[in-house]
Order: C-alpha cells, then structure tokens, then sequence
C-alpha cells in the first residue's frame, strides 16, 4: 500500500500503529524490548533485547558496546512512562526488580568528562579533520592523474597511443556487435552447439584490424 492511498496524515498514524498492542507479543519469556537513549548523543536505539534477570552492571556493560561510555561513568535511568522515571542505582540489582517491561526506555547519563562522545565527538563530521595536501608534495608523486596528463594531454596529440585506441575498439567490440554475420545467421545460436560458437569466435578474432 503506497503513501498517496491515505487521505489523512490520522489515517496513515492508524496504519503505522495498527500492530502496536501486539508488537511485543513474539518477545521470549524473561525478556523485554527496551529503546535506549544517550545524554551526548542524537541517535537512538530502538526495541534492543534485555533479560530480566540482567543485573544493572551487565545492562551498562552491554550498552557500552553501542554508545562507548565505559560502565563506570555510566548512570541508567528507566524511563516507564510519562513522568516516570527512575535512578536505577544499584549495579548488582536487575531489571526485573525495577519493574522493567517491553516498551519502556533506558537512558544513559554519560558523566565522563573526557568521553569520546561529548560535544558531538561521534556524530559531528565537522569535527574531523580533513587530509589536505599542497600543490608541491601532489607534484613530487608518480603515477597521479596530474602526472598523467603531463605525460599524456591527450590522445589526440599521439598519433600512436590514437591508434592502438581505435584498434581496441575495433578488435574487441564490433565483431561482438556484428558476429553473427560471420556465423550462420539463419540459425539461433542455441542450435548450432560448442562446435559452431568456436568457429564463430574464431572468425572474429581473425577480423583485421581497422586500419
């Protein structure tokens, strides 16, 4: 069903949701989908699977893998709803004994103050600092493309390097076009078997070159 069958943008909102009550219906036993969000960055991460018996430790082990805040600098807060939402503040507890079920959030609070993600040092390309190099350190290598346009401006300057062009061209791509004139054309080429292609390739490499 493409977007212009919608009337509405309530009606396409209904389309998208339609599945939302049973969305977590499919989770296995003891584990829930949770979204995750990071205080330094823009990106989420959306239904990532926890066990309910995870202490907090392993949850902060495992989301350091995904935002690169080590574990210790880490502060985890479960978002369960609306005006909701608590300081999951011992390490050795687990989710279950915060109440934790699917659709809820995590949120990590990245206090490092050297972290590598602070100030959009992850997601800022801005930030990255471009290779640049002067005219003079390009000249000074071989086999650039300045290199060979110096050597070679053009091949319509080198009667030779001309040739040999236009003798490829000839040699490989027109007796691809035109084989079948020097095959037997009246007959597909599916019935004139191995035998018959080998001569038909034999012929055109024997097609002289353009003068």
């Amino acid at each position: 069903m493409g977007i212009e069958n919608f009337t509405s943008v309530g009606d396409l909102q209904d389309y998208v949701k339609a599945d939302d009550a049973t969305r977590y219906d499919t989770v296995l036993e003891g584990h829930v989908r949770l979204d995750v969000t990071h205080s330094n960055l823009e990106q989420k991460w959306h239904d990532l699977l926890f066990s309910l018996d995870m202490t907090i430790g392993d949850v902060k082990a495992k989301l350091y893998r995904h935002g690169g805040t080590s574990a210790c600098a880490q502060e985890l807060f479960l978002r369960r709803g609306p005006g909701d939402t608590i300081l999951m503040h011992d390490d050795r507890l687990t989710l279950r004994h915060f109440g934790t079920c699917s659709g809820m959030g995590i949120h990590i609070k990245d206090n490092d103050p050297h972290s590598l993600s602070a100030n959009g040092g992850l997601e800022n390309v801005a930030l990255v600092q471009k290779y640049e190099m002067d005219d003079e350190t390009y000249d000074q290598m071989k086999n650039t493309v300045r290199a060979q346009k110096t050597v070679c401006p053009s091949a319509s300057h080198k009667p030779e390097t001309a040739r040999r062009l236009n003798s490829w061209s000839y040699n490989y791509w027109v007796p691809l076009r035109f084989r079948r004139a020097v095959s037997e054309p009246s007959l597909p080429v599916a019935s004139r078997g191995p035998r018959a292609a080998s001569q038909k390739l034999s012929a055109c490499s024997k097609l002289p070159p353009r003068p």
